[in-house]
């Protein structure tokens, strides 16, 4: 391990999308079958949501749909980060739909971060801006910081896909420590990327809305898995550049 090393942002997120583009056989390897799987979720959703009536409740098979696309999805992050995460590190080329002990320990891994750093934030921030509306100026640097927190925390995730059980959490705090500022401005730079897909679904959205809805639906879901796999290797591909570089010591 390599401590206290000093990160530049913009280099860890233009290697990642560098990833993402120079691989992409790899990554569409990875991933077609389980965005394929998404999308049919997503489509069989849509089909729900139109046969029940607005002012009808929720019904039991838009309920099981919603709770099957949540498991697939955390099992498709899971899957495709940990063939990504193997093959950036390791030049390994899995299997496209991998389901192993290795991906259950890698979204359990997730989850409990998520669970135990972010959501808690998440939602005093909310509760917060809720009863006072200048709540929100307080909460906001809690959520950034926690959630800088949670990064270093997933700085393990690459090291639970390569089989790893030698560097847990606490060696991943270790080894990020004193990288908060570079590690806040890739955790913006991310959110920047996201920001412009929501937008452009958005614009697909209103555009095509007036057209025909359900053209609308079907463009914006399959715009929305497409953007899914890339999300997916390229958040993936800043853990595993967040990894090289503080664990291995490799450079951009």
């Amino acid at each position: 391990m390599v401590p206290m090393r000093k990160l530049s942002a913009l280099k860890v997120v233009s290697h990642a999308l560098a990833s993402v583009r120079d691989y992409r056989s790899v990554g569409l390897h990875l991933g077609l079958a389980w965005t394929g799987l998404l999308w049919l979720l997503g489509i069989a959703g849509l089909i729900a949501d139109m046969v029940t009536p607005a002012e009808a409740p929720t019904g039991a098979v838009t309920i099981v749909i919603t709770i099957l696309s949540i498991a697939a999805s955390l099992a498709a992050f899971s899957s495709i980060a940990v063939g990504w995460h193997r093959f950036i590190l390791r030049d390994e080329i899995g299997s496209a739909f991998r389901l192993d002990r290795l991906v259950w320990i890698y979204a359990g891994n997730f989850l409990a971060v998520m669970i135990l750093v972010v959501l808690p934030v998440l939602v005093l921030a909310l509760l917060a801006s809720s009863m006072v509306q200048a709540a929100a100026l307080v909460a906001a640097p809690a959520v950034l910081y926690a959630e800088v927190f949670a990064m270093r925390l997933w700085v393990k995730l690459p090291a639970v896909a390569l089989g790893r059980q030698d560097f847990g959490f606490r060696e991943a705090l270790a080894v990020s420590d004193g990288n908060f500022w570079p590690l806040l401005a890739v955790l913006l730079l991310n959110g920047a990327i996201v920001l412009g897909a929501v937008l452009v679904l958005n614009l697909a959205m209103l555009l095509l809305q007036p057209v025909n809805p359900v053209l609308a639906g079907v463009a914006v879901l399959s715009l929305g898995a497409a953007f899914q796999l890339f999300y997916i290797l390229f958040y993936t591909g800043i853990f595993t550049a967040l990894y090289g570089f503080f664990v291995e010591g490799r450079d951009f």
